[in-house]
């Protein structure tokens, strides 16, 4: 196929210059239809902005569209996208994912055992894997570093390293809701605003919060577990596996002469 269409470009190449110069007022063609090439993804896997052609890691980054089309949301997501990468919910606790690279994992709630995967939200490490499998409300581009990458994200990163950059202000007024309904009585909504304060500041707001009955029928319901402090008495529910998280992120940029500061606060 490549093939053919190299021909029928160099076949067609003669007709359409002589086209144009029996014809000046005919139209150029577009930069990005003419070339042909892929869209251009700029990544930081190696701690500065590369082209992803040019990074020699085996890394597979997600953009801004991709992350929409395929509905990752939150870190379970992925394991359906990119392979050799296993993310399930930690047995009897959602709230911590279990992470596997390549087969590598480290299987262990316990605060003293480090992971092999390293997690990071723009560029701030995620020490523990409590707490993992968390919504983001403004992801824009997602780096999977696959094999060992210690050089650049230290000792705990044996199996690879994961990486949510997420979405700063634009300096432009926008606002966008997006709901979803889905199976099992999915509810989610999502909303983001972006406001320019000043011609040197600019604020991005970003909510999220979804609802999910669940998709295993518990078959003793009612029953009553008094758990010490801070949880308490615990009933348990009809279904098992729902979801019902929030997240929410404020993301600030100023803009000086010399000087740009970028502020994020992000809560699940």
């Amino acid at each position: 196929l490549l093939a053919g269409a190299a021909f029928a470009l160099l076949a067609a190449a003669p007709q359409l210059h002589a086209q144009a110069a029996n014809s000046p007022a005919a139209p150029a063609p577009a930069a990005d239809a003419a070339s042909g090439q892929l869209e251009e993804i700029t990544v930081t896997a190696q701690r500065r902005e590369e082209k992803l052609q040019n990074v020699p890691i085996s890394i597979v980054a997600l953009s801004t569209k991709e992350l929409t089309d395929r509905q990752i949301n939150q870190v379970e997501d992925l394991a359906t996208t990119i392979p050799s990468v296993h993310i399930v919910p930690q047995n009897g606790t959602p709230g911590i994912a279990q992470v596997e690279i390549r087969g590598v994992t480290g299987n262990n709630i316990d605060p003293e055992v480090d992971s092999p995967v390293a997690i990071y939200i723009d560029g701030v490490y995620i020490a523990r894997s409590t707490g993992v499998a968390f919504d983001l409300a403004a992801l824009e581009r997602v780096e999977v570093l696959r094999g060992p990458q210690g050089t650049l994200f230290g000792r705990n990163a044996e199996a690879g390293a994961i990486s949510f950059i997420t979405k700063g202000p634009s300096g432009d007024y926008d606002g966008r809701l997006e709901t979803t309904l889905g199976d099992y009585n999915l509810r989610r909504v999502k909303g983001v605003l972006d406001l320019p304060v000043t011609e040197q500041l600019a604020l991005r707001f970003s909510a999220l919060h979804t609802e999910r009955d669940g998709y295993i029928r518990n078959t003793t319901p009612g029953i009553v577990v008094d758990l010490p402090q801070p949880f308490g008495p615990q009933t348990s529910t009809d279904t098992l596996g729902g979801d019902n998280e929030s997240g929410a992120m404020l993301a600030a940029r100023w803009t000086g002469d010399n000087l740009v500061i970028d502020y994020k606060f992000d809560y699940t």
